[in-house]
């Protein structure tokens, strides 16, 4: 009786409860899954890492992720500045002497916020469907997971008689706002005046406080969002000084 449409950023189920997604709410993801090499698994010991930089990306970061076998090896950027990606690619793998033999597969990743047109009456919406995708860092699986649960709760809660099928968009809709919606909401705030202000993440990470600062968060230890004062002052110093 009741829908969870998970069937990602291109939902058409989606895209008549919340209207479809523009190239102002895309980012893009661009990705080649090679074979493992050796020489690079024995010095990189299977750590996963980012780069930043507008070598590697217009805007947005690049990745080499070891997997069992394989290395991904990609990047990310809004969709408004996504041209040449490929050649991002290439600077990404040839720092580490590997080659992109492989096929190169693109993605859209919805980085549109906390959205509240994502349930109606008898279909809630979930994961990138949703937008549920972190406006800064593009990671969805996470908070995916989260939101298929809260709607399973919400579900469970109407089959057990415990509330009314009218209102079980609306529980859904609160455990969200409870949940990552006030976290996506100052990452969105934050995307927006990068993106207007031009700010480059490559100087930034020359700071070490502040690189650590960013790798806790993208390893999801941190909000990045509550450390803005301390990055801000970083930040100024960092420009004062030269």
């Amino acid at each position: 009786e009741i829908v969870v449409a998970a069937d990602g950023a291109y939902s058409k189920i989606g895209s008549k409860i919340r209207g479809r997604f523009t190239s102002r709410d895309l980012g893009i993801t661009i990705q080649a899954r090679i074979d493992q090499n050796k020489e690079f698994s024995n010095s990189n010991k299977n750590l996963n890492i980012v780069f930043f930089g507008k070598r590697y990306s217009p805007f947005g970061y690049g990745w080499i992720f070891p997997k069992k076998g394989k290395i991904d090896i990609g990047l990310g950027t809004l969709a408004s500045k996504a041209k040449n990606l490929e050649k991002y690619l290439v600077n990404i793998s040839t720092h580490y002497n590997l080659e992109i033999n492989a096929p190169v597969r693109y993605a859209p990743v919805p980085l549109t916020g906390p959205l509240k047109n994502v349930a109606i009456t008898r279909i809630l919406l979930a994961g990138d469907s949703a937008g549920h995708v972190s406006p800064l860092t593009g990671e969805g699986i996470k908070f995916s997971m989260i939101a298929g649960k809260m709607a399973a709760e919400a579900i469970i809660g109407y089959f057990k008689n415990r509330v009314k099928l009218k209102d079980v968009a609306k529980i859904y809709l609160g455990k969200l706002e409870r949940s990552f919606y006030g976290r996506f909401r100052r990452e969105k705030m934050l995307l927006k005046l990068s993106e207007r202000r031009g700010i480059s993440s490559s100087r930034l990470v020359y700071d070490k406080k502040i690189r650590n600062a960013i790798a806790e968060f993208y390893v999801d230890k941190t909000d990045i969002t509550k450390k803005l004062p301390f990055i801000a002052l970083r930040a100024l110093k960092m420009y004062i000084l030269g």
